[in-house]
Order: structure tokens, then sequence, then C-alpha cells
């Protein structure tokens, strides 16, 4: 399959640093849709380079820092009958592509950084609640309850956003689900764990990274990419711009990198591991 990711550039909304920035429901609004409208652009761009399966970044209607927004946030959550999800829906039916999109949502009263996933005929066939909320996010947000690892044509994908993949134990229960390939929509995807979650489970790893509102990419920050289960780098973005990051990949060869890491393990000595951290054990 060829793998589009899609690297967004971040606006205003981003603007983490600026303790002082106050924006309006309106300035809000504008803003998310600057970044919806860059999203749509690159997806259609992805299928113009006849990407079978396209990842977003992370949460590309991100609406602000909950203190540097004049407004509640269940104002400028949509719900998943938003037109805007319609649309990407009306993409990934018309163009007959996998879409990943990385994105808030409210349902039944409560709101979630999620993935969105659209199948080729154009159906939400999936989504998955980010599970390891971060920061702010804990304010305001829903975390999920369990991990996501889907069937497609082309194999079996897992998916974990951002903060989650700090956390061996989530990629190795998308593994141990059968996934072959994890995406990854973020905004600060490190080579220091990501490289370590392929080799360690002898699959491949992609990320959707965004280029931050004030700077490049940099520091202990890399920008998309695509990942070996040997741990090398297959495809990269830059570290100043907007773009798609293309790779043609066969996800199921990884299956013998899989297998060897895998069945060696023993599972029945890793007594702590799902344990709850306990500071008076440590």
């Amino acid at each position: 399959m060829k793998l589009g990711l899609i690297q967004t550039k971040q606006n205003e909304l981003y603007d983490f640093g600026n303790l002082d920035l106050r924006l309006s429901i309106e300035q809000v609004v504008e803003l998310q849709n600057e970044m919806k409208n860059q999203t749509l652009e690159l997806i259609r761009e992805a299928c113009k380079k006849k990407c079978d399966f396209i990842v977003t970044s992370e949460a590309i209607n991100f609406c602000g820092p909950p203190n540097n927004i004049c407004c509640n946030y269940t104002e400028v959550i949509p719900s998943l009958e938003d037109s805007f999800f319609q649309e990407v829906a009306a993409i990934a039916k018309e163009e007959k592509k996998y879409i990943v999109l990385g994105a808030y949502n409210k349902r039944e009263g409560k709101m979630f950084n999620s993935t969105l996933v659209y199948d080729t005929k154009g159906e939400q066939k999936y989504q998955y609640d980010k599970v390891h909320l971060a920061g702010s996010e804990n304010d305001c947000l829903t975390a999920g309850k369990e991990y996501l690892v889907m069937d497609t044509k082309f194999g079996k994908i897992g998916i974990a956003i951002c903060w989650d993949m700090q956390f061996p134990e989530v990629c190795r229960e998308l593994v141990l689900g059968g996934a072959d390939l994890i995406v990854c929509p973020t905004w600060g995807w490190e080579q220091i764990y990501g490289h370590a979650r392929a080799y360690e489970n002898g699959i491949y790893v992609a990320s959707a990274m965004s280029v931050p509102f004030q700077d490049n990419i940099k520091g202990i920050r890399n920008p998309s990419e695509v990942v070996s289960p040997m741990g090398e780098i297959l495809a990269s973005g830059s570290r100043n711009k907007a773009e798609v990051v293309t790779c043609e990949l066969d996800i199921r060869d990884c299956h013998e990198y899989k297998q060897l890491r895998i069945s060696c393990r023993h599972p029945n000595t890793y007594k702590h591991i799902s344990m709850n951290y306990d500071n008076n054990n440590v």
C-alpha cells in the first residue's frame, strides 16, 4: 500500500507559550476553519499522489488551550454529524481511500481527542479515543477505555495518539491484538521512543506530525516519519513546512520480525506489568 502522512503547520490556536493570548469564539472558529481547510487540501494532495491509506496529524480542529479562549470547549467542539466530518467522508468515498482523521469531537455529553477512521466507502468504520491524555486535556476531555486494531485489506493496523506512544504497554497491546503497523497522529513525535516501539515489537510505525506555530520542529522532536521493524527510517518529512509524506509498504512482511520479538516473551514472569504505580514501593 501507499501510505500518506499529513503534516500540517499549526496556527495561532497552538500558541502554547503565549499566556496573554485571549481569543473570542469568532476568532477560534476562524482559526479552526483555517486548520480544517489546510488539512482538506493536504488530504486531496495525498489522493493525487495515489496514497491508499491517509493519516492526519492529531486534533486538527483543536480549539486552543482552555485558558486562552473566551468561550467554553463545548461551543467549539463538534459532534460527529458536523459538516467537516461529512466532507472528509465524501473524499474517502469519492477517492476510495482510507482516511484516519485526528479530531476533537463530542458524543453523549462528553468530549474526546479521537481518530475517526473512514473506509473506502466513506463510512466512519472505527473511532479510537486517546487513552493517555496530556496536560490540560485532562481538565476538559474524557479518556478512552480501549485500544483499536482494525482489519484492512493491507493488513492489521493499530492506532495510538501522541502521548499514548510514551507507554510501551500501548504498542505491545496493539501488537498482541495483531497489528502489523501502528499509526500515530501527534504534535510531539520523538524518535527516541518511536523507533524503539517499532524495533521492540517487530512492526512498522508511522507518525503524522505537526509543525509548531512559533518555530520549526526541533530539539527532541522529529518530523512525520515511517519506521521499519528494524528501527530504520523509511520516509521522513521536513522540519519547517506542511506537506504529505509518502511511503510504499507491504506491512505484512513484518511477521518474521514480530514473531521473533513476541514469541520469546515470558508473560508468566511479568507479575507487576499491569499493576498501578505505588509510590510506597519505589
